[in-house]
């Protein structure tokens, strides 16, 4: 029977805070191994090299490992930028990614190597305990307790040891990182079901980047329940050989599946969501996913980032009006996320009309996608808070995850590394000096980082979550104006002649009470078709969905401002 999900040695794996013990209190009954490598982590040679020294630098987040041989040994590991390590635990061999050597110190006889910290060691032999693997027909519940929070995804598979759990992308990003104490609760379709304390394994996207699948490895403290989960397990696998097609004895049918779930749990969010003929859900859960790899694994995927910039390039060279009004209607989108998708779709226009070369169009996508994901990587806090004026040990984190984001983008080779830096890391720098993460000034900020500041402050501005801050487009466009010496007033003025003073999706107000939105500019950035909504002096007339020209809307008066977000009795002023 087909699935859905790839599978994973999600058991095999250590990390959180148990690798963290593991390398701290390394000895040398670990039988701890190095292996060189080249790209695409294939070894440069089949032997390994013993380490003598194994050292955790958790304050700097690097790993220290020493290695005595001979000099042609020492050669060979000293000319390596890749290494892969392995080491014995609990009896069981167990290797890392790839780790890039960040130092090599040479002395007389032996080797230095400083790598980056392994997220996670993955076992080399086989499980433990037997798997049962769920098909797309058979849903079992299953959710997630953290912090209070419960995320409700469906079980992909189960073991004594631990379970996979398929969960929506956007809300997964609110699991941290290390996660010691989840509680999972797995509830079969007749209603039984058994709750056991866990720790999350791994947590990264499926092939598809439309769902998230969480590892979590089982804490069994009740002899009775353990007992109760294994009689789970062993019903489960019956019910599912019962289903195989190739399956050639008749099975009478388990009573754990035989109530059918109710149709609410049948809905997929994710999946109902993608209806949006833009899409735009798609793109944002494939960012999700990308986020949750580069925090697990502290890489991007080239294929999906391809089809995501890809897909965002055709929207906006076919209709960008139509895709600003789609973003501007999407609703429970991750903050982060959308404004993301908000500045890349506004920005691409700008830097094409700044003289940008079209060759690099998907790299220079693929960056905007990125631009700012270090807030979730740190913290997921206010998309536009200024990064500049935070506490230093705050700013100090904001730079590491300044740094993976940077070192996982230059591993897609088709973004050349200049033009990743300029947005990846002047994305949040401002003329005066005043920015983060290097304070550049004036002429050291190119065009592409002006014109970044520009897009992304109007947004800010102008975004629902700055609350009773929110401004107008006007209101935003003359903040800028007033602040030359942090934003470049030309290029304010560039996406005002794209954009117009109400650009598509704004709701503006008539004189003659009536309300619309914009759908459609012309090439002066003047409203040249608008969406009705309302008609303010008579509330029952019936005008959604009716859409006019500017020809007609001139017969509604003038316009008197953008419709008043902060309170539904006026227009703005």
């Amino acid at each position: 029977m087909t699935s859905l999900f790839t599978t994973q040695n999600y058991g095999d794996l250590l990390s959180g805070t148990l690798l963290q013990r593991i390398l701290q209190g390394a000895v040398l009954e670990m039988q701890s191994k190095i292996q060189p490598l080249v790209a695409d982590n294939k070894p440069a040679t089949e032997e390994k090299f013993k380490l003598t020294g194994l050292r955790l630098d958790a304050e700097q987040g690097h790993l220290l490992l020493r290695i005595q041989g001979k000099p042609e040994q020492l050669s060979l590991l000293a000319k390596s930028h890749l290494i892969r390590l392995f080491l014995r635990y609990q009896h069981q061999l167990h290797q890392s990614e790839g780790l890039e050597v960040i130092q090599t110190q040479i002395h007389p006889a032996s080797l230095v190597l400083t790598t980056q910290i392994p997220q996670t060691l993955s076992r080399v032999y086989q499980r433990a305990h037997f798997r049962v693997h769920f098909p797309l027909g058979v849903r079992v519940e299953a959710q997630v307790v953290h912090n209070r929070e419960i995320f409700t995804g469906s079980l992909v598979d189960l073991s004594y040891g631990g379970c996979r759990i398929a969960l929506p992308l956007q809300p997964s990003l609110k699991l941290s990182r290390q996660l010691d104490e989840l509680l999972v609760k797995i509830t079969f379709p007749n209603g039984e079901g058994f709750s056991l304390p866990a720790e999350k394994v791994t947590l990264q996207p499926n092939t598809e980047f439309s769902k998230a699948l969480l590892g979590c490895q089982f804490r069994h403290d009740d002899a009775a329940k353990s007992k109760k989960v294994m009689r789970f397990i062993l019903e489960s696998e019956r019910e599912v050989a019962r289903l195989d097609p190739g399956h050639q004895r008749q099975l009478a049918a388990s009573r754990l599946f035989q109530s059918q779930p109710h149709p609410e749990l049948l809905a997929d969010p994710d999946i109902q969501a993608v209806k949006n003929p833009l899409k735009l859900q798609e793109v944002t859960n494939q960012i999700a996913g990308q986020l949750l790899l580069l925090r697990e694994k502290g890489c991007f995927s080239t294929e999906i980032m391809q089809q995501t910039s890809w897909h965002l390039l055709r929207l906006i060279k076919n209709d960008r009006d139509a895709l600003y009004m789609a973003i501007s209607k999407l609703e429970g989108i991750h903050p982060l996320l959308l404004h993301h998708l908000q500045v890349a779709s506004r920005f691409y226009p700008l830097a094409k009309k700044m003289g940008f070369s079209g060759h690099y169009e998907h790299a220079l996508m693929a960056s905007l996608l990125m631009h700012d994901v270090g807030r979730i990587l740190v913290d997921g806090s206010d998309v536009c808070a200024f990064l500049g004026e935070l506490p230093f040990a705050q700013r100090k984190e904001y730079k590491s995850a300044l740094l993976l984001v940077v070192r996982a983008i230059a591993q897609l080779h088709w973004v050349p590394r200049s033009l990743g830096e300029d947005i990846l890391v002047n994305a949040n720098e401002r003329l005066d000096g005043s920015g983060f993460p290097r304070g550049l000034k004036g002429n050291r900020l190119d065009a592409l980082a002006r014109g970044l500041a520009v897009v992304k402050q109007l947004h800010c501005l102008t975004s629902p979550e700055a609350g009773s801050g929110r401004m107008t487009w006007l209101e935003a466009y003359e903040c800028l104006k007033a602040q030359p010496e942090k934003f470049d007033a030309t290029l304010v003025d560039y996406f005002v002649k794209l954009n117009g003073l109400y650009p598509v999706g704004t709701c503006i107000a008539f004189e003659k009470g009536y309300v619309g939105c914009v759908t459609q500019v012309d090439r002066e950035g003047e409203p040249s078709e608008l969406e009705l909504l309302m008609n303010l002096n008579n509330p029952s007339e019936k005008l959604e969905g009716v859409k006019v020209t500017s020809q007609y809307a001139k017969s509604m008066g003038r316009i008197t401002g953008e419709y008043d977000f902060r309170s539904v009795k006026g227009v703005a002023a």
